[in-house]
């Protein structure tokens, strides 16, 4: 009787054990929120708003993202970025803006190498993007989730807005919106001019490829 219970209670031990070690696996797992890894791609659709016809207008212009190297600097993995664009039409602005970056995930910040932060998971309190001659650029995180629909399917986002404040301390009337998904990177993008309170350009996410880790 008294080896039946010794048995019995190793096994137990040894269960438990067990199911502890399945249970904490996943925790273990590291996040990826902005998808970043060496081959992902996206491919973006462009549209430009039109003033005369007071909507926006799919332009003939496919922009592609493409992680293409990762890189340890001073002990932080940076992850550089490759864009290329195709189509009748062009949007420069576009294409600088949303690629050719090299960046990192950091507390929860997607940052540049020079520093500069391109948006905020946790934080919801405002940030400095750029100092210019024509305007202070800001961002900061909206509170909730955002759902969102695009060519590529239908995703759930958190969104950052960008404003700009003008020399003379006033609000400009342009203001932004960057949207991304958990796991999937970059799903819809906006840009303003300074004076212009409807976005110029809507870039949105048409199809996508995750590499397996």
């Amino acid at each position: 009787m008294f080896r039946l219970s010794i048995f019995l209670i190793f096994f137990s031990f040894l269960l438990f054990s067990c199911n502890n070690d399945d249970d904490s696996t996943p925790e273990n797992e590291p996040a990826n929120f902005y998808a970043l890894a060496v081959g992902n791609t996206w491919e973006y659709e462009v549209s430009m708003y039109s003033l005369s016809q007071e909507e926006y207008i799919l332009q003939d212009l496919i922009i592609t993202n493409t992680i293409t190297a990762e890189t340890v600097i001073d002990g932080e993995t940076y992850y550089t970025y490759t864009t290329t664009s195709e189509g009748t039409q062009e949007c420069n602005l576009c294409v600088e803006d949303i690629g050719n970056d090299v960046v990192k995930d950091s507390l929860g910040y997607l940052i540049k190498d020079n520093g500069t932060i391109l948006f905020s998971k946790n934080n919801t309190e405002d940030y400095q993007i750029s100092s210019n001659t024509w305007g202070d650029v800001f961002g900061v995180l909206q509170e909730g989730e955002v759902d969102v629909e695009t060519a590529a399917g239908e995703f759930v986002a958190l969104q950052n807005d960008r404003y700009i404040i003008l020399p003379n301390g006033e609000l400009g009337e342009g203001r932004d919106s960057y949207l991304i998904a958990d796991g999937v990177g970059m799903v819809v993008k906006t840009i303003s001019l300074v004076s212009q309170a409807t976005p110029l350009y809507r870039i949105t996410l048409k199809s996508y490829t995750i590499a397996e880790n």
